[in-house]
């Protein structure tokens, strides 16, 4: 399949919402695509996607002995379903250490040949095996932001990283500021450290306006109420 779209959600901070919005994605895009859409929890040690689709944990141990032994032809064998969509349900903490940059290279490529749409939702920071797999390999990246200097620092540090060290092309970098969360940081602000435009992701008329369109009915009070508690949890 030539015309994979892969979209990865990262940020370089934690508690900024990422891996909800990108399950929002994956949802809506599902609407649209029905059973061509990967959504594959790539934070290691600690997934979670599966919690919040309210779906079984997959042995990764079979994906991984499939890969060793050249015979991951169909990456479909190694996910659920969730509505029109895939889910790969991810690495925990237990069996991280055994999966290496090549394994989720290996997954991602089984997964083009079967999607036309693959979303991503990686650790944050640049310091796991499946995030250097992730963003090398996306056509976009979707950088989330918490509204404070701090978060906005670390970005603009870790994007000029990803850009001359991993040869990433700033260009992939589409930028996602979530008033969601707490924080007094502007726009301009933002927009002149990092040199972009800014997409904000805001509460208005007590709806969350987000990046892409709206998902199904109900996913809202889920996005707003998983987000304060990422952050809580920080």
């Amino acid at each position: 399949m030539t015309d994979t779209i892969i979209t990865t959600w990262w940020s370089a901070a934690g508690g900024v919402g990422k891996t909800t919005l990108a399950v929002a994605h994956a949802q809506e895009l599902a609407k649209q695509h029905k059973d061509d859409v990967a959504l594959m929890d790539f934070s290691e040690a600690r997934p979670d996607i599966y919690k919040l689709l309210d779906q079984a944990f997959l042995d990764p141990n079979k994906v991984l002995n499939a890969i060793e032994n050249g015979a991951i032809a169909n990456i479909k064998d190694f996910m659920s379903k969730k509505g029109n969509m895939y889910v790969f349900t991810g690495i925990p903490l237990e069996q991280f250490e055994m999966f290496q940059e090549k394994h989720f290279s290996a997954i991602i490529r089984s997964a083009k040949e079967n999607f036309k749409h693959i979303i991503i939702d990686t650790n944050a920071g640049i310091f796991f095996s499946a995030t250097a797999a992730a963003l090398k390999a996306s056509d976009k990246i979707n950088v989330v932001l918490r509204p404070d200097i701090l978060c906005l620092e670390d970005t603009a540090t870790m994007i000029n990283f990803l850009s001359e060290r991993w040869g990433i092309d700033i260009n992939r970098f589409r930028f996602n500021l979530n008033r969601i969360l707490p924080g007094n940081l502007d726009l301009e602000t933002a927009e002149r450290v990092l040199g972009r435009e800014i997409i904000e992701i805001s509460l208005k008329l007590g709806k969350i306006q987000m990046p892409f369109k709206k998902p199904k009915k109900g996913f809202f009070n889920f996005l707003e109420r998983s987000i304060h508690n990422a952050y809580k949890s920080v």
